[in-house]
């Protein structure tokens, strides 16, 4: 993939990014204030992806794992606080998404009493490049996972709770030849990010490549970069 950003060509390319959980234990939430029982049967909720749980905790209280099977869940409106998803690879090993500040459509999330709702979790996720100019004269790549429902993950994969795997940058001349690279790292401002300082004098376009490891979870390459915000 190759494009022209305002002050940059780009080129990203990405592996996969996963998470895995352990067993779904469910807890039902204590934000909502849930309508009376019904006799039309208890609701419940879903994601469309086998393999994956959706751990998705509530600003009031409480948390609730959510497979493709379905989860039972008292009717009410929730409001999310995180979202995390588990997966594991063909070594057994539990790769983790997380989700703890842009949710999208899922900011809240409404279940009438009696419905089965699938929010769509857990699918292909986008990964999102930005590039552009800092205050150092050289340039600055973001990265990071933008869910189906609008949600943005965390640039890093967690590896069994405990490591994280953050994304590796390299930014070449239009030529193809690599002028930096490095892996992004946690910034003064609390951004992350990889800031690279250019050759002297240097004017020319960039390519930037940016290599995710996500493990099992599926994922696409966003086709353009996006300049800073």
């Amino acid at each position: 993939m190759k494009c022209v950003a305002w002050i940059a060509g780009a080129t990203a390319l990405a592996c996969g990014i996963a998470l895995a959980a352990d067993s779904a234990r469910t807890v039902l939430a204590a934000s909502a204030d849930p309508d009376d029982e019904t006799t039309t049967g208890p609701s419940i909720i879903k994601i469309p992806v086998e393999g994956v749980v959706a751990q998705i905790t509530f600003e009031k209280g409480g948390r609730i794992n959510v497979t493709s099977k379905g989860t039972p869940l008292r009717p009410g409106t929730y409001w999310v606080k995180s979202i995390s998803l588990f997966k594991k690879d063909d070594k057994g090993r539990t790769w983790e998404l997380r989700c703890t500040g842009t949710f999208g459509s899922l900011a809240n999330i409404t279940i009438a009493a009696g419905q089965e709702k699938v929010v769509l979790l857990g699918k292909t996720i986008a990964l999102r490049v930005q590039a552009g100019p800092n205050e150092e004269g050289g340039i600055s790549v973001r990265t990071g996972g933008a869910g189906q429902s609008g949600e943005y993950y965390h640039p890093g994969a967690f590896l069994n709770g405990k490591t994280v795997v953050l994304p590796t940058v390299v930014v070449k001349d239009a030529e193809g030849k690599p002028l930096a690279s490095g892996r992004v790292a946690k910034a003064s401002d609390g951004t992350i990010r990889f800031d690279c300082r250019l050759p002297p004098g240097y004017k020319g376009e960039y390519d930037v490549e940016v290599k995710a490891v996500m493990g099992p979870f599926e994922y696409k390459v966003a086709k353009t970069i996006e300049p800073l915000p």
